[in-house]
């Protein structure tokens, strides 16, 4: 998954998630745990898969939530910085345009400009989503 923090300047996170269809076990870091597995495309004679309880969509609900969650326990202080730099610019425009009582349309595209790029936002995109059946549970995920 792929999140993202947005205002003026940009900056990506990618995180991967792993969650258990059977019991809803959600791991942080999967990416790591598969990184340690020798891993086949098919499944070992006699092994047959188990109908899971948590469908895909569902599933991708739970993620999504959890992701959500943990986004609003971080710090925010980029965006006060963001809404500071943007008090500083709003301030040098006004600077340009002070002598003058009736602002020309360009000050109008300037300021919305300046809006524009200022605008905060996280936003959170799940690039891959990939099954995986495990007959034997992964050696990091043992409790």
């Amino acid at each position: 998954m792929k999140i993202s923090y947005q205002c003026d300047l940009k900056k990506d996170r990618i995180c991967s998630m792993g969650l258990q269809l059977i019991n809803g076990t959600m791991i942080e870091g999967f990416q790591s745990v598969l990184n340690t597995l020798h891993l086949s495309q098919k499944l070992p004679d006699y092994c047959y898969t188990l109908r899971p309880l948590i469908t895909i969509k569902s599933g991708l609900a739970r993620i999504e939530h959890f992701i959500e969650s943990e986004l609003q326990k971080e710090n925010f202080e980029w965006a006060d910085h963001a809404a500071t730099r943007w008090d500083k610019d709003l301030q040098l425009l006004n600077a340009f345009y002070e002598h003058q009582e009736e602002k020309p349309e360009r000050y109008v595209q300037e300021k919305q400009a300046l809006k524009r790029t200022i605008s905060t936002a996280n936003k959170s995109h799940i690039n891959q989503c990939r099954s995986f059946f495990f007959f034997n549970r992964p050696p990091s995920c043992q409790t």
